[in-house]
């Protein structure tokens, strides 16, 4: 889904008319001189359900999350570096910061956060895998008066930054 998104960037980003040949060994994200690379604006939205929580957790079916920062990319490696919010599954809302990584030719995405700002006090952990926009996301209070509240969440997300950079011409590509 990713590659397709890669090379429909690049078929509408060439100039009208003019074929555009793609070596399948080599792909538009694997040339240094179409890649695209730098520091640019990192924004995400994400809403998730709750699969699992532990026993006895106070929790919330569902999460809704945001965060804004920094993306340092190399395509097709992104990295981010986050402050985030969220209205959390472990029935609270929380500020924190959140590290990511996605690599868009084969889909896979991770974060790490941790929250320690929390409207129950103490702070969260939180763990996330996932491939293009879908993610498995294991959050944990470690601190204060709920500190075994856990939950097991399977989220979507809207990673504005990242499609707003493949979106932008890469360099080596001339328009007339």
């Amino acid at each position: 889904m990713l590659r397709a998104l890669v090379v429909l960037v690049a078929l509408a980003s060439t100039a009208h008319g003019d074929p555009v040949t793609i070596d399948p060994h080599v792909g538009l994200a694997n040339d240094p001189f179409l890649s695209r690379q730098g520091v640019g604006l990192d924004l995400d939205i994400a809403g998730g359900l709750r699969v699992h929580a532990g026993e006895g957790a106070t929790t919330r079916s569902w999460l809704t999350s945001a965060r804004v920062g920094v993306l340092l990319f190399h395509e097709p490696t992104f990295i981010s570096l986050d402050l985030a919010g969220q209205l959390g599954p472990l029935a609270s809302s929380s500020l924190g910061v959140e590290l990511g990584y996605s690599e868009v030719v084969n889909g896979l995405t991770a974060q790490i956060a941790v929250f320690p700002v929390d409207s129950v006090g103490g702070t969260i952990v939180e763990a996330q895998v996932g491939w293009a926009v879908f993610a498995a996301e294991y959050q944990r209070r470690v601190s204060g008066p709920r500190d075994s509240d856990q939950a097991f969440v399977v989220a979507i997300h809207a990673p504005l930054g990242i499609i707003y950079q493949m979106l932008k011409t890469p360099p080596g590509i001339i328009k007339r």
